[in-house]
């Protein structure tokens, strides 16, 4: 019954974030997020904290999301599972977007969305990026392939090591 409810408010949260209801997505998705933790379920954990870091991202809260992504990433490497470490790779791009750092952004992107382990909905985000990309044809061109040649697991290692993904 609890993993159903779970399974249901934080549905609640994406439907408000596809609305643009972004603070009511917060609440429904932080929710969830603390019921999994209740029950002691890291899987689950690390995806629904890439989805509090993009809903967070949306408010504007540019100091909070980091956080959420850096949880989630330490969890992937704990299990070993490399997937909700590219949906953060995905959300960190973005942040890096907003924060006017569109190479990084762009190499972000492109290791995202040239992964094989990314889902399609990651995909999608890390097209929608690229596609809205401030940069120069050549230099984004330039940065989505050495994305291509970007290691998931070394980019990640790294940001936990440094521990802050807000310079």
């Amino acid at each position: 019954e609890q993993p159903c409810k779970i399974l249901f408010i934080t549905h609640l949260g994406f439907v408000a974030a596809e609305r643009g209801q972004f603070e009511e997505a917060r609440q429904k998705i932080a929710t969830g997020l603390h019921l999994i933790q209740e029950m002691q379920e890291p899987w689950l954990e690390s995806l629904i904290l890439v989805d509090l870091g993009r809903a967070e991202l949306e408010l504007g809260h540019e100091a909070v999301a980091p956080g959420y992504f850096l949880q989630s990433l330490n969890i992937s490497k704990t299990l070993r599972w490399l997937m909700p470490a590219l949906a953060a790779l995905g959300g960190i791009a973005e942040l890096r977007q907003r924060q006017g750092k569109h190479e990084t952004a762009a190499e972000l992107a492109s290791l995202v969305l040239h992964h094989s382990a990314t889902e399609h909905v990651h995909k999608e985000h890390a097209q929608t990026l690229l596609a809205s990309s401030n940069l120069a044809k050549a230099k984004l061109t330039a940065a989505i392939e050495r994305g291509k040649k970007l290691s998931a697991e070394r980019v990640r290692d790294e940001l936990l090591h440094h521990q802050t993904i807000t310079t």
